[in-house]
């Protein structure tokens, strides 16, 4: 059902548009924004997916500011195409119906945390990394 949800609702409308995304990082900070901003808002329904969905959004603002390079283009599709999803209201369970509208958004972005998988496990491992690299400054060429 996931997959079918995903293929026929989820990517065939939003994939152009996802796409314009990855062509203008100012409206693609914009949309990571309102992502994060609805995502805090529904934490309890979104339990489920909630770490996954946290680096997800932390991958693209890590992308946005070029930071980090390494998420091959279809990757980035479908997160924008989760994120459009997940963004719009009015789709198969609209949003408002409480108790039961988040779960075509689940389901939609479980989808595609499970595509991309490994394209999170490589950006927690670029992330851990980079917190853990110590800076050592070179004093030895500066003159008094």
């Amino acid at each position: 059902m996931k997959e079918s949800l995903f293929n026929k609702v989820a990517y065939n409308r939003y994939k152009s548009k996802a796409e314009k995304y990855t062509k203008d990082k100012r409206k693609a900070s914009a949309l990571i924004n309102k992502a994060s901003a609805k995502s805090k808002k529904n934490k309890a329904s979104l339990k489920g997916i909630w770490d996954s969905l946290v680096t997800m959004t932390q991958m693209l603002k890590a992308w946005v500011t070029g930071e980090y390079k390494q998420i091959p283009y279809r990757t980035l599709v479908l997160l924008f195409v989760g994120i459009l999803y997940f963004v719009t209201p009015i789709d198969i369970i609209p949003d408002f119906i409480i108790g039961v509208g988040m779960l075509d958004d689940v389901a939609v972005i479980g989808f595609i945390i499970k595509g991309i998988q490994k394209d999170l496990d490589r950006y927690t491992f670029w992330k851990k990394e980079k917190e853990n690299t110590v800076y050592t400054i070179d004093y030895s060429n500066i003159q008094q």
